[in-house]
C-alpha cells in the first residue's frame, strides 16, 4: 500500500507533517511552531510539552522526482542551532526522493556538530514516510494520511479491508476516488517519463462531468495539465492551466505561486513580479518563487529583493538555473558554468543544469582560447551525452531536438565518426522538423555524403519557400544525378540567388565557379559572372574570377583579380571563399599573400587539410611562430601526429631549447612509442646538459625511418656519450638507406674520420666475419666484393649477404689467399681465392671518399687532387686553390672596408669564428672595429644617447660580450643584469668545443714568392686560444642570465633571412629579445647593428663608451681604469672613439712611454689625420705633453713621445703655436716648460732639415 506523493501547498504538507510525527512518535502534543512571517529558526513543528527528549521538525515540500539538497539541510540545522531552546532531535522531512548524498550530509552533520548544536539530525524522504505510514495501523495511518475526515465509504472500505481481508470491495466507486486513482496513475507516469500514458489518462479526466468534482479536484486536473504541458515543451498552454487552477483554489500559496509563474510565461513580467513580491513579503518562500522575484523584479535588484533570493542561492537548483541561463544570454559562459555546477551539485540529476553546463562549455570552444577547444568540446559533448541518456528529470520534448542537433555539432568538431546520426535523431526528436532537416543536410554536404543526404531529403523533404533549404536540396540533386541527366544546375544555381537575399546566397557563386571547372565551362562562366558584377558581392565576385582565370590558364587575370579580390576583403567576408583565394594565391606562387588568409580561414585545431596547406605554406615561407603556433593549438587540442610533434620540437629546440626539453618530458610519456620524440628528447638534453646519460638506444628511431638530416638528433647524442660504436654503426645505416642524399655520405664520411678509431669497432679485419667486405676472385673471371651483414631483409649496398647464406658460411674463417669452395655439392665445384678483407666501416669509407665527386659533382665538399705526376710532385692545384682563397679573402676585406657590414658576415665568408673575425678587424687600422654611432644623429634619430641605471638589463650580442671579455669588465658589470640570448651562448660554445676537437697544426700559405709553404700553429698558441674561447662560455654561465625567447620568429622573414645568409642570427636574436621584454637594453659594439635596431626595430642602444661611462660614474671603475679600457679599444681599432689627454696618456703608460708600442702606436695614427684642425691638435697635444711631464718626472722618454706625436701632427708651425701656448700652460714650473720648449725646438730644427 503507498500513499500518493500529493499535496496542494506547504501548508497542507505540513499538516500531514504533525500528524505524522503524533502517530510515529506517539507524541499528540506536536504543534506548527509560530506564523508565516515570523522568524521560525528553521523550526516549523515542535513539541509544545516540551517533553523529553526535546524534539522539533523541519517540512520541506519537493516534487516526488526532486532530492533535498543536501546544502539545503545544512542550512535548515544552522538555523535550529540558534533557536531559543536546547532541542535533543531535530526532524527534516521531506516529499523528496532518497539519496546516497542526502544520507552522507546527516552523517557528517552529526558527526562533526560544526554549529555546536546539541540534537541529533534525521532527515524523513519520502521512502522514510512511506515505510513509517506502512508501519502504522490501518485507523492510525488512515489519521495521518486523511486527518480523520475522510468520510466516504471508499476509504471506510480501504481501512476495513485492511483490518479483515475477507471484507469485499464494493463495485461502486465514488467520482473522488476515481479522480484519485486518476491522480497517483499520471503521477507514476510522469515519474516514470510515460508522457503518452499520462497524457491519456488527463485526457480521461477532462471527458469525465465537471459536476462530480469539487475545486480540490478541479484544482489538481489544471495543475497536473500545467505540469505534463510544461515537461512537452508546451509554455502558454501550461500558463493558462496554472490560471484555471488558481481561480479554482486562489487562496492556496501553491496556487498562487504558479500564477505568478504562468505570468512569467505569457510575457506579464510586471503582473507576475506584482504576484511575486506579495507573497514573498507574505514570508513565503516556496520555490520558484525566489527564481520568478529575481527573473522578474526591476533592475537593478534593491536590498529586498536580493533578501529573498541570495539566501537560496546555496540550495535552489531553480534559482542557479535561472543564473546559468541568464549568463549564457550576457556571454558569460565561465559564470554559466559555475551556476550550473552548482545546480547540479544541489540536483544530481538536474537535466536542465547539464543542458547549460553543456551549452557554455560549447561557447567557450568557439570563442574561448583555441587551446582548450578540445577539451571543452569534449565537456559539452559528455554533458550533451547525459542529458540524452537522462532518465530521471528529461528534458521537454521541444529541447530534445536541439540537444541532439548541438552533439552532433560538437561530434562534427571532433572528428568523431557518428555525428551524422546525432543529426538524424534531432529531425526524428523535433516537431517542427525543417529546420533540423536543413542542419542535417548542410553537414552532409560539408562532409561530402550526399547520398545520405539524398536519402534525407527523399524520407523528411524541405520546406519549399525556404531558400536556404532550396539551395541544399539543388547542391544534393547535383552530385546525385545521373550520368546522362540534362538538368542545367548551373542555371539553376544562377536563377536562386536572383531570388532574393537569404542566408547561404553568398555560396551560390562558388558552385557557379566550381561546377563551371569541373563541366569545362569556365569561359561560360566568366561571362556569366562579369554580366552579374554590379550584383555580387566584390570580395566574393572577384575570389570567383581568379579561381577561374587561373584554371583557364591566364595567371595575368588571376593575379589581377586575386589582388582586387585581397583589397576587398572585409573582417566578415565568407570563410569559403577567403580559402579559395588563399588557394589561388599559392597556385601563383605568392606564399606571402596566401599565408595571412589561411590564417584568417583554418581552424588550428584540427588537423585537416586546410591545416596542412597553412603549415606547408609557413613552412615555404619560413614563419615559425605561425607554425609553432599551429602546431602547439593541435597538439593542445589532441590532434597532433608524429609529423607535427617533430615539427614544433624542431622549433622549439632552435628557439627555446629549456622550453622543449620541458614540454618532451612531457610528450615522451605521453606517447612512449614516438621514437622521434625519444631522439628529441636525446638532443635537447645534450644540447642542454651537454649528454643524456639515461639514453636508452633501443628506442631511438629506426635507421630505414629517419633522413640524414634527422639523424643528426641521434648522432649528436651518442658522440657526447662517447658511444663512438653505436655512432659509427647508425650512420653506416642511415647511408644505407639515403644513397642518393649527399648529406648522408658527408655524415659518415666525418664520423668515421673523428671517431672510428675512438670506438670499439674492429677495424682491421684479417679474418672473414660478421660485418666484413670481401673481395674475391673465380679462375679467370672479375673481382667481386660481397659484405656479410647479420640480417638483409632487402639489399640495399651492392654485394650484401646474410650471415647465415650459404656463401658467407663457404668463406666466413677464410683469410687472404685462401681458396673457398662454392656449391661442394654440384658436379664442378667452383672455386674463389680471398683477395683482400676489410671491415665493411672501413670499406664504405673508403668508397665513399672516392666516389664522393662522382655522385655529388657539383659539391666541393670533397675534393680529390693528384699531386704526384709520376714521380715529381705536382703543387699546381694546391697553389691555385691557395691563391683563389687568398683572391677571395682580399675581396672580403675590400667590401668590409669601403660598406658597413656585421663581423659574423666576416666570419662566415672567411670561415672562422667571430672571435678570430674580431680579431681580424682590430688589427686593420684601415678597417677597424665600427663600434657605434653613438651622440651621432642619424636621419633625425638620434641614437641611445640617455644614461641607464644600476640593475638595468642588459642584453648582448656577440660584439658585447667579446668587448667585456677583453676588457675583463665582468666583475665591473656585477651590479647590471646580464642578458645573454641562448643562441649567443651557443655560438660561443660551439665555437669552444670546435677547437677543441680540432687537431690541425697548421695551414698551407701562399707565399708573395708564389712558394707554398706549411705555417705551423704551436701547442702554445692553441692552448691560448682554447683556454680564451672557454673563458667566455664560463663567463657567460657566470655573469649572464641565458634567456630562451621565440622573439625572432616574428622578425620579417626578409630580414631573417639577410642575418642567415651571414651567420648573424645570434646578433639578430639579441635585438629581437630587447625589442620584445619591456626594460631590456641592447648592447652592441658594431655600429651596423646599432642602425638596423634603430632602423628595423626602432630600438635604443648602447655601446661601450656609453657603458664605461656609466661605470665611471657609478664608482664600478676609477678614471685611470676608464682611460686604460679607452686607451685598449683605440688600440684594437674601435671606431669611432671619444678621447683625450687622460686616455693619450693611459696609451703611453701601457706602451711603458714607447711610442711604437701599442696602444701608443693608435695615438699616434690619430695625431696624423685630417679629419680635425692643427689648433685642435696642438692643444690636445700640449695637454699630453704636460702630462707626460709630470707623470714621468722629466724622463728622458718623454722626449720621444714628444717626437713621436709632433712626426704625426707633421706641420712646422705646430711647435710654435705649442709653444705660444705652454707659457700660460706650465706656469708656475719654468723646468716643464724650458724642458717642453728644447724639445719642441730640437723637433722643428730636425723636421726643417728633412
Amino acid at each position: 500500500m503507498t500513499f500518493s506523493n500529493q499535496f496542494a501547498h506547504d501548508e497542507e504538507f505540513a499538516d500531514f507533517c504533525v500528524r505524522l510525527l503524533k502517530a510515529v512518535l506517539k507524541c499528540e502534543s506536536f504543534e506548527k511552531y509560530a506564523k508565516r512571517g515570523e522568524s521560525q529558526n528553521g523550526i516549523d513543528i515542535i513539541d509544545m510539552a516540551h517533553g523529553t527528549p526535546l524534539r522539533a521538525a523541519q517540512c520541506k515540500l519537493h516534487e516526488p522526482h526532486k532530492t533535498c539538497p543536501p546544502a539545503e539541510i545544512r542550512e535548515e540545522v544552522r538555523k535550529a542551532a540558534s533557536c531559543d531552546f536546547k532541542l535533543d532531535e531535530f526532524y527534516i522531512l521531506t516529499a523528496a526522493k532518497k539519496t546516497r548524498y542526502t544520507d552522507n550530509a546527516v552523517l557528517e552533520i552529526n558527526r562533526d556538530r560544526e554549529h555546536g548544536q546539541s540534537f541529533t539530525t534525521f532527515v524523513w524522504t519520502w521512502q522514510e514516510i512511506e515505510t513509517k505510514l506502512r508501519e502504522l495501523d490501518p485507523v492510525a495511518r488512515d489519521r495521518v494520511q486523511n486527518a480523520g475526515k475522510n468520510g466516504s465509504v471508499e476509504s471506510f472500505r480501504a481501512v476495513m479491508k485492511e483490518l479483515m481481508p475477507e471484507f469485499a470491495a464494493n463495485s461502486v466507486q465514488s467520482g473522488n476516488y476515481i479522480l484519485q486513482s486518476k491522480f497517483k496513475l499520471i503521477e507514476t507516469h510522469l515519474k516514470n517519463h510515460d508522457r503518452s500514458l499520462a497524457k491519456y489518462e488527463l485526457e480521461q479526466i477532462d471527458a469525465m462531468p465537471a459536476e462530480n468534482q469539487s475545486s480540490d479536484d478541479r484544482y489538481l486536473v489544471h495543475r497536473f495539465n500545467a505540469k505534463y504541458l510544461m515537461l512537452v515543451g508546451q509554455f502558454d498552454e501550461a500558463a493558462h492551466r496554472f490560471l484555471e487552477a488558481y481561480d479554482a483554489r486562489p487562496e492556496l500559496d501553491q496556487a498562487r505561486i504558479n500564477r505568478s509563474l504562468a505570468l512569467e510565461l505569457l510575457g506579464k513580467k510586471a503582473k507576475a513580479w506584482e504576484q511575486a513580491s506579495e507573497l514573498l513579503r507574505e514570508g513565503i518562500r516556496t520555490e520558484p518563487l525566489p527564481t520568478i522575484a529575481y527573473r522578474n523584479a526591476p533592475r537593478p535588484h534593491s536590498d529586498e529583493v536580493k533578501s529573498w533570493y541570495e539566501d537560496q542561492l546555496d540550495t535552489s537548483e531553480e534559482l542557479n538555473l535561472t543564473l546559468a541561463d541568464e549568463a549564457r544570454e550576457d556571454e558569460r559562459p565561465e559564470d554559466s558554468i559555475r551556476y550550473s555546477n552548482r545546480a547540479i551539485e544541489i540536483n544530481n540529476d538536474s537535466a536542465r543544469g547539464y543542458l547549460l553546463r553543456g551549452f557554455a562549455h560549447h561557447n567557450l570552444a568557439l570563442s574561448g582560447d583555441p587551446k582548450l577547444k578540445a577539451e571543452r568540446l569534449v565537456h559539452a559533448e559528455r554533458d550533451y551525452l547525459l542529458v540524452h541518456d537522462m532518465t530521471v528529470e528529461p528534458l521537454p520534448d521541444g529541447l530534445v531536438a536541439d540537444v541532439c542537433r548541438n552533439l552532433g555539432n560538437v561530434r562534427f568538431l571532433l572528428g568523431r565518426p557518428n555525428a551524422a546520426e546525432a543529426f538524424e535523431e534531432a529531425i526524428h526528436k523535433a516537431d517542427q522538423k525543417g529546420p533540423y532537416v536543413e542542419q542535417c543536410l548542410s553537414f552532409l554536404c560539408s562532409t561530402r555524403k550526399f547520398k545520405t543526404a539524398n536519402r534525407i531529403l527523399q524520407e523528411h523533404g524541405i520546406d519549399d519557400a525556404n531558400l536556404n533549404q532550396r539551395f541544399l536540396k539543388l547542391v544534393v540533386a547535383r552530385y546525385n544525378r545521373e550520368p546522362d541527366s540534362d538538368v542545367d544546375f548551373i542555371g539553376a544555381m544562377l536563377d536562386l540567388f536572383s531570388e532574393g537575399e537569404f542566408q547561404r546566397r553568398d555560396e551560390c557563386l562558388g558552385f557557379v565557379a566550381q561546377w563551371s571547372i569541373d563541366d569545362c565551362q569556365t569561359q561560360e562562366a566568366i561571362v556569366q559572372l562579369d554580366a552579374l558584377k554590379d550584383r555580387l558581392d566584390p570580395f566574393e565576385f572577384e575570389c570567383c574570377m581568379a579561381w577561374l582565370q587561373h584554371v583557364s590558364k591566364n595567371s595575368v587575370a588571376a593575379k589581377k583579380h586575386a589582388a582586387e579580390a585581397k583589397r576587398n576583403l572585409r573582417a566578415d567576408s565568407p570563410e569559403n571563399y577567403i580559402g579559395l583565394l588563399a588557394q589561388v594565391f599559392i597556385d601563383l606562387d605568392e606564399d606571402a599573400q596566401a599565408l595571412p588568409l589561411l590564417q584568417q580561414r583554418t581552424d588550428s585545431t584540427r588537423l585537416n587539410s586546410e591545416t596542412k596547406t597553412l603549415l606547408d605554406c609557413a613552412q615555404r615561407l619560413q614563419q615559425h611562430d605561425v607554425m609553432l603556433k599551429t602546431c602547439e593549438l593541435l597538439r593542445a587540442n589532441k590532434a597532433d601526429n608524429e609529423a607535427t610533434r617533430s615539427l614544433e620540437m624542431q622549433i622549439l629546440f632552435a628557439y627555446t631549447p629549456k622550453k622543449a626539453a620541458a614540454l618532451i618530458h612531457e610528450l615522451v610519456v605521453e606517447h612512449p612509442n614516438d621514437r622521434s620524440l625519444y631522439a628529441w628528447l636525446c638532443l635537447t638534453e645534450t644540447r642542454l646538459n651537454g649528454g643524456y646519460d639515461q639514453l636508452d638506444e633501443s628506442r631511438l628511431p629506426m635507421t630505414d625511418d629517419v633522413s640524414a638530416y634527422e639523424s643528426k638528433r641521434v648522432l649528436i647524442p651518442l658522440i657526447a656519450l662517447e658511444r663512438y660504436s653505436a655512432a659509427v654503426r647508425y650512420a653506416y645505416d642511415v647511408l644505407r638507406f639515403n644513397q642518393g642524399d649527399e648529406l648522408s655520405h658527408s655524415n659518415y664520411l666525418w664520423l668515421f674520420m673523428e671517431h672510428a678509431r675512438k670506438s670499439d669497432l674492429d677495424l682491421d679485419a684479417t679474418v672473414v666475419r660478421l660485418d666484413c667486405a670481401v673481395t674475391f676472385r673465380e679462375f679467370g673471371g672479375d673481382k667481386k666484393t660481397v659484405i656479410i651483414e647479420q640480417h638483409v631483409a632487402e639489399q640495399r649496398f651492392d654485394g650484401e649477404i646474410a650471415e647465415d647464406s650459404g656463401f658467407a658460411q663457404a668463406i666466413i674463417g677464410k683469410n687472404i689467399g685462401d681458396i673457398a669452395v662454392i656449391s661442394p655439392e654440384s658436379i664442378q665445384p667452383r672455386e674463389i681465392t680471398i683477395e683482400a678483407i676489410s671491415s665493411k666501416f672501413v670499406y664504405r669509407y673508403q668508397r665513399v671518399l672516392t666516389e664522393f665527386q662522382l655522385r655529388f659533382p657539383h659539391s666541393n665538399t670533397i675534393q680529390m687532387l693528384r699531386v704526384l705526376d709520376g714521380e715529381d710532385m705536382d703543387l699546381s692545384p694546391i697553389r691555385r686553390s691557395l691563391e683563389e682563397r687568398r683572391k677571395h679573402c682580399e675581396s672580403i676585406l675590400a667590401l668590409f672596408r669601403n660598406h658597413p657590414l656585421p663581423i659574423s658576415a666576416l666570419a662566415e665568408w672567411l670561415g672562422i669564428g667571430f672571435y678570430d673575425a674580431h680579431e681580424v678587424l682590430a688589427s686593420m687600422p684601415d678597417i677597424g672595429i665600427r663600434a657605434s654611432f653613438d651622440l651621432v644623429k642619424l636621419q633625425g634619430k638620434e641614437l641611445a644617447t640617455n644614461s641607464f641605471t644600476q640593475n638595468q638589463h642588459l642584453v648582448l650580442d656577440l660584439s658585447a660580450v667579446i668587448t667585456i671579455e677583453k676588457l675583463g669588465l665582468w666583475k665591473s658589470l656585477r651590479t647590471y643584469q646580464l642578458v645573454a640570448t641562448r643562441s649567443v651562448f651557443e655560438h660561443f660554445r660551439l665555437e669552444a668545443e670546435n677547437l677543441s676537437v680540432n687537431r690541425s697544426t697548421g695551414t698551407l700559405t701562399l707565399a708573395e714568392s708564389g712558394q707554398v709553404a706549411f705555417q705551423e700553429i704551436s701547442e702554445g698558441e692553441s692552448h691560448t686560444r682554447i683556454e680564451v674561447a672557454n673563458g667566455i662560455v664560463d663567463n657567460i654561465k657566470q655573469h649572464c642570465t641565458v634567456v630562451d625567447s621565440f622573439a625572432a620568429a616574428s622578425v620579417a622573414l626578409d630580414l631573417r633571412e639577410a642575418f642567415d645568409d651571414v651567420g648573424a642570427f645570434p646578433v639578430l636574436d639579441s635585438m629581437a629579445v630587447a625589442d620584445n621584454v619591456e626594460g631590456y637594453l641592447l648592447w652592441s659594439d658594431e655600429a651596423f647593428v646599432q642602425t638596423t635596431a634603430l632602423h628595423d626595430f626602432e630600438l635604443p642602444s648602447i655601446g661601450v663608451q656609453k657603458v664605461l661611462a656609466q661605470l665611471r660614474k657609478d664608482g664600478a671603475i676609477t678614471p685611470l681604469q676608464r682611460d686604460e679600457f679607452v686607451a685598449k679599444l683605440m688600440g684594437w681599432n674601435y671606431t669611432p672613439m671619444l678621447w683625450d689627454s687622460y686616455v693619450a696618456l693611459a696609451a703611453a703608460r701601457l706602451s711603458n712611454w714607447e711610442p711604437t708600442k701599442w696602444p701608443f702606436t693608435s695615438i699616434i695614427e690619430q695625431f696624423g689625420k685630417n679629419s680635425w684642425t692643427l689648433r685642435a691638435k696642438c692643444k690636445l697635444a700640449l695637454r699630453l705633453f704636460i702630462k707626460l711631464y709630470s707623470a714621468t718626472g722629466g724622463n728622458v722618454s718623454e722626449t720621444q713621445l714628444l717626437l713621436a706625436v709632433m712626426n704625426a701632427i707633421g706641420v712646422s708651425t705646430a711647435a710654435d703655436l705649442i709653444r705660444a701656448d705652454a707659457f700660460e700652460a706650465s706656469r708656475p714650473n719654468q723646468e716643464m716648460l724650458d724642458s717642453i720648449t728644447v724639445s719642441l725646438n730640437v723637433w722643428k730644427g730636425g723636421w726643417l732639415g728633412r
